[in-house]
């Protein structure tokens, strides 16, 4: 027996001016499941997160979040809901420290429980007067991921958070996505298929801004048996 859809898409198409890039996308993301969204370039992955955390607005379509239709929402509205959504960028306030960071995100969430962020990023207690220029594309994903858990989190949307990491920290983050998904639904947009195998309950496989495929068997992820059809 399936358990309930934290966050639901349905029939989403979204277009850049004229130009279509999701087709009729549908989707379930079931509370405290790693789901992981993989396919091409340009088959419209993260464009598809950005919809959901509201950014882009569907023509037609529609995104539930626990029951309640979020379609059109501003995006800091969905963020305070508890959807918080990490970018590809690593983009950090580079002249601000991440004190000043956390700061900022403590402000706009309204909490400030930074051991929380601790429990899961130690090394940013360490990094706290350091400014944002000076981190490693590491710190930079740990202090963007730390922001967003502040204040309610239930779904964290999470857009290619391996690229361009060295492979120890992409274990590192491995273990805290695991952690992680004990409190909160997890949506990785992913091109590293040992990430994809390690943390998927629940795989999509995006084609030309269609999902052609849902899987479900272990077995078949872990086996990365679903690579010949990207």
């Amino acid at each position: 027996m399936e358990t309930r859809p934290m966050l639901e898409v349905t029939n989403l198409n979204v277009s850049y001016g004229q130009s279509r890039v999701l087709f009729g996308v549908s989707l379930v993301f079931p509370a405290n499941e790693v789901c992981v969204i993989v396919g091409r370039n340009g088959a419209g992955k993260t464009t598809l997160l950005r919809t959901i955390a509201g950014f882009l607005k569907p023509r037609p379509g529609s995104v539930t979040f626990d029951g309640q239709e979020i379609t059109g929402w501003r995006p800091y509205k969905i963020a305070r809901m508890g959807v918080k959504y990490v970018p590809q960028d690593k983009g950090v306030f580079s002249d601000l420290t991440v004190r000043e960071n956390l700061e900022l995100a403590s402000y706009a969430m309204r909490d400030r429980d930074w051991e929380k962020v601790f429990r899961y990023f130690p090394k940013l207690r360490e990094l706290l007067n350091r400014k944002g220029a000076q981190l490693s594309g590491g710190e930079r994903q740990m202090l963007m991921i730390g922001r967003a858990i502040l204040g309610k989190t239930s779904v964290l949307l999470l857009d290619e958070p391996s690229e361009g990491l060295a492979p120890t920290v992409v274990q590192d983050l491995v273990g805290t996505f695991r952690q992680l998904r004990q409190h909160a639904s997890l949506v990785l947009v992913e091109q590293n298929l040992a990430v994809a195998r390690e943390l998927a309950d629940r795989l999509y496989l995006t084609k030309e801004g269609k999902i052609v495929a849902q899987i479900t068997d272990k077995n078949e992820i872990r086996s990365l048996a679903f690579e010949k059809e990207l």
